[in-house]
């Protein structure tokens, strides 16, 4: 059984179809053992993000074959969510992978004092079509620009 996902990981014989990928999840995220509480709370001011893989399941696309993640997929659902739940403009109910995004974006977002916010990547590659300033380098590590989450500035003489 898959810890990750908690399915069956070989239902059918060698190379069916039914059987879980080898290494990654239905939802493109790399399988790992080991989950600790440490990787389930929020982050504190100045505390490192875990590398932990993200809850199951997430949104399609955003991460394909255990290696790959997709920022501009990424935002798009980040889009989609604020749209869902902020602004009530977007049509449909919250899905079990809307959840599962949502804690993920929860746990690796970090808001900085200029407002900018980002998002802490995992150690997976980004397409070469990935628009250049989208990736930043903050305190060493490598973070996505999520500028649809930035507070606009304060308005000031009212």
């Amino acid at each position: 059984m898959c810890k990750r996902c908690r399915t069956i990981m070989y239902p059918g014989p060698t190379g069916a179809p039914e059987n879980h990928k080898k290494g990654y999840c239905s939802d493109g995220v790399k399988q790992t053992l080991a989950h600790s509480k440490q990787n389930q709370d929020p982050p504190k001011p100045n505390q490192s993000v875990s590398l932990a893989t993200p809850a199951w399941p997430q949104p399609v696309g955003i991460f394909t074959n255990g290696t790959q993640f997709h920022p501009t997929v990424f935002l798009e659902k980040v889009r989609e969510m604020y749209a869902k739940v902020v602004i009530g403009t977007a049509s449909g109910e919250l899905l079990l992978e809307d959840e599962a995004f949502a804690h993920l974006l929860a746990r690796r977002t970090v808001v900085l004092e200029n407002r900018s916010v980002l998002f802490k990547l995992f150690d997976l590659d980004c397409p070469a079509s990935t628009p250049e300033g989208l990736i930043v380098t903050h305190e060493g590590d490598q973070y996505l620009s999520v500028d649809c989450l930035q507070e606009p500035p304060a308005v000031s003489g009212s």
